[in-house]
């Protein structure tokens, strides 16, 4: 009997890369189950020893995978083997997916672009999914089935499958793709052009309503990037020097918009600090404290503070303590003392009761200023960092500010990497040895917070020196110069991608993270064949 053609090697291979593909942004057990599943079709396709023969030739693939055998060589002069193994589970995609990709059947220029179309949709899905998650549609359904409802208080958790900065890049690969499809006639569908257009728009939107500054700043400057590399290639120099030109305005504009933003921030509406009032309306002593020049919105938050009318008046409106916290885990009194500061309030029972219930939820829900209710949500995150910078800067602790906090990993990170500057900490005595910095650094930085160092190339030099930094470089760099075919515009926005989050975050320290990069590396480098 004559087997179907979906039922052979090449279908089932092909079945797996697009279930891989739909559940990078969607599930971790559809992960793990394309691989499994790329991993049969391998076996059925025999010819084992042609095929590790091959592998053993190619250099491009074996410097790539050399990235997993720094972590098995890692683990020579590691302590702690629970947390080592448990990162090379982690990494082990790193491992599978070159090897399986690069020694299967190569993948035609139409079929990828069924993988690129899937992938896209899954992306497109997931958004929708957490658009439902944000107005409450998710929460319908949960109590239609009896499960309990879910308070989305930081919008970044609208992400459920995967964290929002992993969902973030694959948003930011889907969009190049749609863009790049349509621009070169490329589309081996009878789906219109606008289709394409419409989803990337969307999923650009969507970046803005996830708030997600690292998406945003790829997709910013990756695009710029691109931008740069098409203008050059124009061959008409007026053309290709009035591109240029227009092109340098990004930056211009944006630089131009974050000066505004802190200008504004900084701005201090005058007072005469020296002839505060010293009593409420109902004959209670203010508490100012002058030296302290924390602002919100131009006014002082350590001035014109009534505790003793605060926190009745507060506890009579609110189910939440004054001296609870609020359902972000924060001080809500801090919390109180920022909104009603950034309304131009003082802190006393009568300006209390100015309050409108809206007013006190947000409180209630942790944010600290009344314009975050007024401006968009990326402004609204800019002024945060911008605050959050300067409250570190003025003694500040950096503990649950994405921003300083990251600067508190980085500076701990590079001072385990100068203590143990040629091979490192080993592979599974990162976090240990970070630890241990923190202790020996005396951070205001609460304990909760210590984490590892979110930056990838940091992670690799605590683990394995400079030496295994600039190898690890090396590896993500040195293959592409064998692939000149496949090093195409898609590959190189994906690498781009790779690279610029690894800058802010560990990208490789999740499943999600390692085989996002393991598998369209692998896919878009190793696994095409080269039929343009």
């Amino acid at each position: 009997m004559k087997s179907s053609k979906y039922l052979n090697y090449s279908g089932i291979y092909m079945f797996g890369l697009l279930v891989l593909a739909v559940g990078l942004p969607l599930s971790n057990f559809l992960m793990s189950i394309g691989q499994v599943v790329v991993g049969i079709a391998w076996l059925m396709e025999g010819g084992y020893k042609r095929r590790l023969q091959g592998l053993l030739s190619n250099k491009g693939v074996l410097i790539f995978l050399s990235i997993f055998f720094l972590h098995i060589l890692g683990l020579l002069y590691s302590t702690d083997y629970t947390y080592a193994f448990n990162d090379l589970r982690i990494k082990l995609p790193l491992l599978v997916l070159p090897f399986l990709i690069a020694t299967s059947e190569k993948i035609k220029k139409k079929n990828l672009a069924y993988i690129m179309l899937v992938f896209s949709g899954a992306v497109l899905i997931g958004t929708l999914v957490s658009v439902g998650e944000l107005i409450g549609i998710n929460n319908w359904f949960r109590s239609f089935a009896g499960i309990p409802e879910n308070v989305i208080l930081d919008v970044r958790y609208i992400s459920l499958y995967i964290s929002h900065i992993r969902f973030s890049l694959m948003i930011c690969l889907s969009i190049f793709w749609l863009i790049f499809s349509v621009s070169d006639n490329s589309i081996p569908f009878k789906l219109s052009k606008w289709l394409f257009l419409l989803v990337a728009l969307w999923l650009l939107l969507f970046l803005f309503l996830l708030e997600s500054i690292t998406g945003l700043g790829i997709m910013i400057i990756a695009g710029f990037i691109w931008l740069v590399y098409r203008a050059i290639a124009i061959k008409n120099i007026k053309k290709r020097i009035i591109s240029l030109l227009g092109i340098s305005l990004l930056p211009v504009v944006l630089m131009l918009y974050m000066v505004n933003l802190i200008e504004g921030f900084y701005h201090v509406e005058p007072e005469q600090i020296e002839n505060l009032d010293q009593k409420t309306a109902d004959g209670y002593v203010y508490f100012h404290d002058k030296e302290n020049r924390q602002m919100e919105n131009g006014k002082r938050v350590w001035i014109y503070i009534c505790k003793e009318e605060l926190e009745p008046a507060w506890n009579k409106r609110s189910s939440l303590a004054f001296s609870g916290k609020d359902r972000k885990g924060q001080h809500l009194e801090y919390t109180l003392l920022r909104f009603m500061t950034s309304k131009g309030l003082r802190k006393d029972r009568v300006s209390l009761q100015k309050l409108t219930d809206f007013e006190i939820e947000m409180v209630e829900n942790g944010i600290a200023n009344i314009r975050f209710a007024t401006t968009s949500s990326i402004e609204a995150k800019l002024y945060g960092v911008i605050w959050e910078m300067d409250s570190y800067y003025h003694g500040g602790s950096p503990g649950g500010h994405s921003v300083v906090q990251r600067w508190e990993y980085w500076k701990t990170a590079f001072h385990v990497i100068r203590q143990n500057w040629l091979i490192g900490v080993g592979t599974g005595d990162v976090l240990n040895k970070m630890y241990v910095a923190y202790e020996n650094s005396q951070t205001i930085m609460e304990e909760k917070y210590w984490k590892r160092p979110h930056n990838q190339f940091l992670s690799i030099g605590v683990a394995f020196g400079v030496m295994g930094m600039l190898w690890f470089l090396a590896c993500m760099l040195i293959p592409v110069r064998y692939y000149p075919d496949n090093a195409d515009k898609l590959f190189f926005v994906f690498l781009l991608i790779a690279l610029l989050s690894m800058l802010t975050e560990d990208t490789l320290e999740t499943q999600a993270g390692a085989t996002f990069v393991s598998y369209f590396y692998a896919l878009l480098l190793f696994g095409r064949s080269a039929d343009r």
